[in-house]
């Protein structure tokens, strides 16, 4: 079963700023998904995002 992050969550994992989460996924296309107001994220799929984001 896929584990469903928060930005606080997941800004604690990648060790940046929460700012840069929002940042990340309104200006460069991280994957996230929206239920109701909030914001999630799929931890595999974001660090398969930043790799390929890295390479480019």
């Amino acid at each position: 079963m896929e584990m469903y992050l928060d930005k606080q969550e997941l800004a604690k994992v990648l060790k940046i700023p929460v700012t840069s989460i929002d940042y990340y996924r309104r200006e460069k296309g991280m994957p996230h998904i929206k239920i109701g107001k909030h914001h999630r994220y799929i931890l595999a799929e974001v660090l398969a995002w930043v790799k390929k984001w890295r390479n480019n």
